[in-house]
């Protein structure tokens, strides 16, 4: 996968923190919900939730045994709508990046289907 197909659900916040944006603080550890995508044996995917400002953030952290990548959520990387917005973006970072990883690819895209299909329940809470 070359792009990220969420990348829709991203508004851009570069022209709302101004020159500055890239030394904008980010959300730390204890700040935000850690949202596990993936784990097996010593390697793990996982979709970093929060609220910065009011608004939604995410960020992503990948370990597996060739390499690891994290960015901490922040509003200098975007904000979102709604949390599942936030969730869905995550996700879709994950896969634009490690789709090449079988298992990693397939509990991503199962998260997906989860976040995408509306509950049962989720009409009933609207009443």
């Amino acid at each position: 996968m070359n792009r990220n197909v969420f990348e829709h659900l991203r508004i851009c916040t570069h022209v709302e923190l101004g020159e500055h944006w890239m030394n904008y603080p980010v959300l730390q550890e204890g700040e935000y919900e850690n949202l596990s995508v993936w784990v097996e044996y010593r390697e793990d995917a996982t979709v970093l939730i929060g609220q910065q400002e009011g608004a939604w953030v995410c960020g992503v952290r990948i370990r597996t045994r060739r390499e690891s990548s994290s960015f901490n959520p922040g509003l200098k990387w975007g904000k979102f709508a709604s949390k599942t917005d936030a969730i869905l973006y995550g996700l879709g970072h994950i896969l634009r990046y490690y789709s090449h990883i079988p298992s990693l690819k397939k509990a991503a895209l199962e998260m997906i289907e989860k976040y995408r299909q509306p509950s049962l329940f989720d009409i009933w809470d609207e009443h």
